[in-house]
Protein backbone atom coordinates (compact mmCIF):
# COMPACT_ATOMS: atom_id res chain seq x y z
CA UNK A 1 0.00 0.00 0.00
CA UNK A 2 1.34 3.59 -1.36
CA UNK A 3 0.65 6.12 1.57
CA UNK A 4 -0.03 9.57 0.37
CA UNK A 5 2.31 11.09 2.94
CA UNK A 6 1.27 14.79 2.43
CA UNK A 7 -2.39 14.78 2.72
CA UNK A 8 -3.25 14.91 6.59
CA UNK A 9 -6.60 13.27 5.99
CA UNK A 10 -5.05 9.82 5.43
CA UNK A 11 -2.69 10.42 8.56
CA UNK A 12 0.50 11.68 6.75
CA UNK A 13 3.51 13.96 7.76
CA UNK A 14 0.94 17.10 8.70
CA UNK A 15 0.69 16.72 11.96
CA UNK A 16 4.52 15.48 12.52
CA UNK A 17 5.60 18.90 10.20
CA UNK A 18 3.31 20.53 12.28
CA UNK A 19 5.40 19.60 15.44
CA UNK A 20 8.24 19.89 14.32
CA UNK A 21 8.05 23.79 13.02
CA UNK A 22 6.35 24.77 16.56
CA UNK A 23 9.82 22.70 18.19
CA UNK A 24 12.26 24.52 15.49
CA UNK A 25 9.95 28.13 16.50
CA UNK A 26 9.86 27.35 20.63
CA UNK A 27 13.98 26.65 20.83
CA UNK A 28 15.34 27.71 17.33
CA UNK A 29 17.08 31.19 16.81
CA UNK A 30 16.73 32.20 20.57
CA UNK A 31 19.13 35.34 21.10
CA UNK A 32 21.38 34.86 24.13
CA UNK A 33 20.36 37.09 27.32
CA UNK A 34 23.07 40.52 27.57
CA UNK A 35 26.09 39.72 29.43
CA UNK A 36 25.95 40.75 32.93
CA UNK A 37 28.15 44.35 33.44
CA UNK A 38 31.91 43.52 34.05
CA UNK A 39 33.55 45.41 36.92
CA UNK A 40 36.71 46.13 35.42
CA UNK A 41 38.61 47.63 38.63
CA UNK A 42 38.28 44.21 39.97
CA UNK A 43 41.43 41.98 40.48
CA UNK A 44 42.88 40.09 36.94
CA UNK A 45 42.13 43.36 35.01
CA UNK A 46 44.26 44.80 33.10
CA UNK A 47 43.06 48.59 31.30
CA UNK A 48 44.43 50.57 29.04
CA UNK A 49 43.08 54.12 27.61
CA UNK A 50 43.56 55.73 24.42
CA UNK A 51 41.91 58.21 21.50
CA UNK A 52 40.28 57.49 18.20
CA UNK A 53 38.00 59.32 15.38
CA UNK A 54 34.83 57.31 14.63
CA UNK A 55 32.90 58.40 11.35
CA UNK A 56 29.21 57.75 11.80
CA UNK A 57 27.74 55.82 9.08
CA UNK A 58 25.04 57.56 8.69
CA UNK A 59 26.34 60.98 7.87
CA UNK A 60 29.83 60.47 7.94
CA UNK A 61 30.34 63.07 10.87
CA UNK A 62 33.93 62.15 12.42
CA UNK A 63 33.79 62.51 16.09
CA UNK A 64 37.00 62.41 18.56
CA UNK A 65 36.95 59.69 21.02
CA UNK A 66 38.32 58.64 24.37
CA UNK A 67 38.92 54.45 24.32
CA UNK A 68 39.21 51.65 27.12
CA UNK A 69 39.96 48.35 26.25
CA UNK A 70 40.44 45.96 29.61
CA UNK A 71 40.94 42.26 29.52
CA UNK A 72 40.82 40.12 32.31
CA UNK A 73 43.16 37.10 33.08
CA UNK A 74 40.14 34.68 32.29
CA UNK A 75 39.58 35.81 28.66
CA UNK A 76 36.74 38.35 29.65
CA UNK A 77 36.90 41.92 27.38
CA UNK A 78 35.53 45.21 27.95
CA UNK A 79 35.70 47.72 24.94
CA UNK A 80 34.26 51.40 25.55
CA UNK A 81 33.88 54.34 23.48
CA UNK A 82 33.11 57.62 25.28
CA UNK A 83 32.24 61.05 24.54
CA UNK A 84 32.50 63.72 26.70
CA UNK A 85 31.66 61.02 29.36
CA UNK A 86 28.69 59.73 27.56
CA UNK A 87 29.46 56.08 26.07
CA UNK A 88 28.93 55.79 22.58
CA UNK A 89 29.46 52.13 22.73
CA UNK A 90 30.17 49.41 25.25
CA UNK A 91 31.41 45.84 24.15
CA UNK A 92 31.35 42.86 26.61
CA UNK A 93 32.85 39.31 25.34
CA UNK A 94 32.53 36.21 27.81
CA UNK A 95 33.59 33.41 25.94
CA UNK A 96 32.07 32.94 22.51
CA UNK A 97 29.20 35.51 24.19
CA UNK A 98 28.79 39.01 23.28
CA UNK A 99 26.77 42.20 24.52
CA UNK A 100 27.14 45.26 22.06
CA UNK A 101 25.33 48.68 23.30
CA UNK A 102 24.62 51.76 21.56
CA UNK A 103 22.83 54.32 24.17
CA UNK A 104 22.75 57.25 21.04
CA UNK A 105 20.75 54.69 18.85
CA UNK A 106 19.02 52.79 21.39
CA UNK A 107 20.20 49.51 19.83
CA UNK A 108 21.77 46.61 21.99
CA UNK A 109 22.92 43.43 20.54
CA UNK A 110 24.05 40.08 21.84
CA UNK A 111 25.04 36.62 20.43
CA UNK A 112 27.79 34.29 19.90
CA UNK A 113 31.01 34.65 17.96
CA UNK A 114 29.42 32.26 15.05
CA UNK A 115 26.92 35.16 14.67
CA UNK A 116 29.97 37.97 14.42
CA UNK A 117 29.47 38.30 10.70
CA UNK A 118 25.74 39.20 11.03
CA UNK A 119 25.91 41.48 13.46
CA UNK A 120 28.09 43.95 11.29
CA UNK A 121 29.33 45.49 14.19
CA UNK A 122 32.56 47.64 13.70
CA UNK A 123 32.56 48.20 17.72
CA UNK A 124 32.65 44.16 18.32
CA UNK A 125 35.36 44.16 15.56
CA UNK A 126 37.54 46.23 16.99
CA UNK A 127 36.95 44.61 20.87
CA UNK A 128 37.81 41.33 19.12
CA UNK A 129 41.07 42.59 17.25
CA UNK A 130 42.28 44.51 20.24
CA UNK A 131 41.84 40.94 22.61
CA UNK A 132 44.13 39.26 19.93
CA UNK A 133 48.04 39.15 20.05
CA UNK A 134 50.11 41.47 19.54
CA UNK A 135 47.46 44.20 20.58
CA UNK A 136 46.55 42.44 24.61
CA UNK A 137 50.34 42.21 25.58
CA UNK A 138 51.55 45.68 23.80
CA UNK A 139 48.47 48.32 22.81
CA UNK A 140 50.64 51.46 23.82
CA UNK A 141 51.43 53.36 20.97
CA UNK A 142 49.89 51.07 18.66
CA UNK A 143 46.83 52.47 15.77
CA UNK A 144 44.52 50.53 14.30
CA UNK A 145 41.61 50.85 11.76
CA UNK A 146 38.74 49.31 11.24
CA UNK A 147 36.33 50.47 7.99
CA UNK A 148 33.20 49.22 6.81
CA UNK A 149 32.94 49.58 3.46
CA UNK A 150 29.26 48.83 2.80
CA UNK A 151 28.34 51.72 5.26
CA UNK A 152 31.66 53.88 5.18
CA UNK A 153 31.48 53.78 8.85
CA UNK A 154 35.32 53.74 10.54
CA UNK A 155 36.97 53.47 13.66
CA UNK A 156 40.75 54.54 13.86
CA UNK A 157 42.03 53.52 17.10
CA UNK A 158 45.27 55.01 18.97
CA UNK A 159 46.66 54.06 22.14
CA UNK A 160 49.46 55.91 24.19
CA UNK A 161 52.79 54.78 25.20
Amino acid sequence: MIKNVGNPKQGGAGIGALAALALLLLTGCRTPPPLKTFNTSGPGWTATHGQGIWRSETDGTELVIEVVFAKHTDGRTHFQAIKEAFPLATVQILGERWTVDEPLRKRRRTGGLEAMGRARSLWLRAALRLREPPWENALEGRTTVLEDGDTGERLELHFDP
